[in-house]
């Protein structure tokens, strides 16, 4: 009888080391959509000479909006040799970078293929 309450205190703690266990677990769960760096990834499938249109448009895009432009600039580029510029939202965003880079713009050769119509 007077081990029944060490015994009761020791099998106590055992159990609430083993939910801490668990909790502590549950936190270190990967979140695959914020913990990946996609530029890393999509970089290392253009390095593996899988680059496509897509994957230069998704990088050329993940770069302006780190506000990378040296990085966009080269995106758009590839992604603009491969196919014609068409997108109003990629020429713009082309034509920002080029603006933080303080590049001229006028006279670049992607632009200038729709220059008209995006003032």
């Amino acid at each position: 009888m007077k081990r029944l309450p060490h015994v009761l205190f020791l099998l106590l703690c055992c159990t609430s080391f083993a939910v801490m266990a668990q909790s502590n677990d549950a936190k270190k769960t990967v979140n695959v959509n914020t913990d990946i760096d996609i530029i890393k990834v999509y970089e290392q499938v253009v390095d593996e000479g899988y680059g496509t249109p897509f994957i230069y448009k998704k990088l050329a895009n993940a770069h302006y909006f780190k506000s990378n432009y040296e990085a966009a600039k080269l995106w758009f580029e590839k992604l603009f040799s491969m196919e014609k510029p068409t997108d109003a939202t990629l020429m713009y965003r082309y034509k920002q970078s080029l603006k933080a880079l303080s590049l001229d713009f006028t006279s670049n050769k992607y632009l200038s293929v729709v220059a008209p119509k995006y003032p």
